[in-house]
């Protein structure tokens, strides 16, 4: 099984979605976990939002698709 890797995380749950959107667009498979609602992924703590979590061979694309979103917003 392979592991998965947060690339980002959003503090707005429209952009995590454009994000996991785009990913998709580029057949990377991704999921969003909401940290803002449970505690078992780091929720109410010092930085919850919307994480983006995508399988470990994909890090490195992902990551800089989520960067060039995030940076043009």
């Amino acid at each position: 099984m392979e592991n998965l890797k947060t690339i980002i995380t959003c503090d707005n749950p429209f952009i995590a979605e454009v994000i996991k959107q785009t990913l998709a667009e580029n057949d990377i498979s991704s999921m969003v976990i909401d940290q803002t609602i449970t505690g078992v992924n780091g929720g109410y703590g010092p930085f919850p939002g919307y994480a983006i979590r995508v399988f470990e061979k994909d890090e490195a694309r992902a990551k800089d698709i989520a960067d060039d979103i995030m940076a043009n917003r």
